[in-house]
């Protein structure tokens, strides 16, 4: 009946709200066990092929298993969900193919991690030198795409889905309530607190990750990484580029390609934040055009009076 199955319907929508949640704390603690193991490699307290090192890969691969075993779950409570309203057995008559894509593009995402053991590779910069050194510098900058579970795990939390009367809403306004729709929202609220917020979790990111590509595979020293890494992705994300500091291999030369488009956007949506900040009210245009309109009125009496005399 449909009692049961409104109450089948809220388990479902609690346990993938609690998936959500377990897939958040496992990509977290992923990437926070990673960042350990880089950054104790940095101070040389331990190389790729020692014992500590292979201890925090091997925690780090068994978060990263279980976040792709939350992730399948997540996506087959789903089907469940669609299979219920639309009082269907089948999980591919209610499922959409983008769901599918979506599915297969998350556990690719997720499952890049540094692996246990020291796995080395040769790689050649720019200006043609060639070095042996280990993959784990490209795999720990690809690990930072997890932080999209972040987003993930605030649009679950969000007052707009955790409200009962929001679904319902946005089922009769045909209305989606996912991130893109969370977005918009909390860009109406507090756009300046949002964007600051995105600008400096992007910039901080690809400091990090500019670091790692430089140190890993060039000869730089730990103080020296960090100031130029700093330097460079803040004139890669202000698009400002004064060329006195250069990524000296390839893949700090993706990451401030990623890192100048990110400033873009970011560019873009502070200016459109302030136009629209810099826009009257409609009681300050209301002032204005009663204002113009006594001055158009006292200059068309003046203009009479003068042609009287």
């Amino acid at each position: 009946n449909l009692g049961t199955r409104l109450d089948q319907r809220k388990k479902l929508i609690l346990r993938r709200r609690w998936l959500v949640d377990l897939e958040f704390v496992m990509g977290m603690t992923g990437i926070a066990l990673m960042i350990l193991e880089n950054e104790l490699f940095y101070l040389n307290q331990f190389e790729k092929s020692s014992t500590l090192s292979l201890i925090l890969k091997t925690f780090t691969s068994i978060t990263t298993g279980v976040l792709l075993i939350a992730i399948c779950i997540y996506y087959h409570t789903g089907m469940e969900i669609r299979m219920l309203d639309g009082g269907v057995d089948d999980p591919l008559a209610v499922t959409p193919f983008w769901s599918f894509v979506g599915w297969i593009l998350e556990l690719i995402v997720c499952a890049v991690h540094p692996f246990p053991g020291n796995v080395q590779l040769t790689f050649t910069s720019p200006t043609g030198h060639t070095r042996l050194a280990s993959i784990d510098g490209i795999l720990s900058v690809m690990m930072m795409l997890r932080l999209y579970l972040v987003g993930k795990f605030a649009v679950v939390h969000s007052r707009l889905l955790t409200d009962p009367s929001t679904q319902s809403i946005g089922a009769l306004s045909r209305v989606k309530i996912n991130l893109y729709f969370v977005f918009k929202s909390a860009m109406s609220e507090s756009p300046g607190t949002l964007i600051v917020t995105v600008m400096l979790a992007m910039y901080t990111v690809s400091c990090w990750s500019m670091r790692t590509c430089e140190m890993y595979y060039t000869k730089t020293e730990e103080s020296q990484g960090f100031s130029q890494s700093m330097w460079l992705s803040a004139i890669t994300f202000l698009t400002v580029g004064y060329g006195d500091v250069t990524p000296r291999t390839h893949c700090g030369r993706y990451i401030a390609i990623m890192t100048g488009l990110c400033g873009l956007a970011s560019t873009a949506l502070l200016v459109a934040v302030i136009a629209k900040r810099l826009e009257q009210t409609r009681s300050e245009r209301y002032v204005f055009n009663f204002l113009s309109r006594i001055h158009l009125e006292n200059k068309h009496k003046n203009a009479a009076a003068d042609v009287v005399k």
